[in-house]
């Protein structure tokens, strides 16, 4: 599918008096990778199977490279929807589509909010993330998570590096999730999923928000023992990834 208009981490859930606590490694690149896709796209599961070998490589070879998969809405009318995409990051897509002039198009990815092109170009995938890890993050994240009642997660967060003109994202993710496709393009398809994005919130940085608090809610998700916390800081208006990190929750 092309234009249009415009590590399986299995983590206990804990008593939410322990909290698991991550930083980045200061001076040192970061690579967050945002995929955007569908269900309803022919060409989009083998761009998830590529980011997925990513992820599991990075595992391996411990690199701070940080994969969210935005699942989008724009091809549900081809006859499948696709349960885990949301307007909210249709939205986000359009406005990298704008600022990076790449249009909107799925698969998508786009690397540390610098670098667009299509989700399925392994080569480019290999050397944008190669990129951004030479390049020494600006900002170190501390953080911890652990689970908040009735239904959510509490993270809290300490910046150190400037802040000034950037915003913090923080991303709950998971893991392990697969869909047997019935309709569409996909028909017949089992198709598995990694880091899906369930919910984000954005805080505007200054020095007040320097540290804080966020709660995600987790009504939706469907195994709590697959969730984690992704938190990146980017230049206000989805620009540059200045740093990031990722986090179990409660572990």
């Amino acid at each position: 599918m092309r234009h249009a208009s415009s590590l399986f981490l299995l983590v206990a859930f804990l008593s939410p008096t322990i909290a698991c606590q991550a930083q980045d490694d200061a001076g040192k690149g970061v690579a967050v990778v945002e995929l955007f896709g569908s269900e309803g796209c022919s060409s989009c599961p083998p761009a998830d199977r590529l980011v997925q070998d990513l992820m599991r490589k990075a595992r391996a070879e411990q690199e701070p490279v940080h994969v969210i998969a935005f699942q989008v809405p724009i091809w549900d009318y081809l006859g499948w929807k696709d349960r885990f995409a949301t307007r909210q990051w249709e939205l986000r897509q359009r406005d990298y589509g704008k600022r990076l002039q790449d249009g909107v198009y799925t698969p998508q990815c786009v690397v540390n909010g610098r670098w667009s092109f299509a989700g399925s170009d392994a080569a480019q995938l290999d050397r944008h993330v190669r990129e951004a890890l030479d390049i020494p993050a600006e900002v170190t994240i501390r953080g911890s998570a652990h689970p908040a009642e009735p239904e959510g997660v509490a993270v809290d967060y300490e910046l150190t590096g400037p802040i000034d003109g950037r915003e913090l994202n923080v991303v709950l993710v998971e893991d392990g999730l697969d869909s047997q496709v019935t309709r569409g393009e996909n028909a017949g398809a089992h198709l598995l999923h990694e880091a899906i994005a369930r919910t984000m919130r954005t805080v505007p940085l200054d020095e007040l928000h320097r540290s804080g608090h966020v709660l995600l809610p987790t009504t939706d998700v469907e195994s709590h023992a697959r969730l984690r916390i992704i938190l990146f800081v980017q230049d206000v208006g989805q620009g540059m990834v200045r740093g990031a990190i990722s986090m179990r929750i409660g572990g």
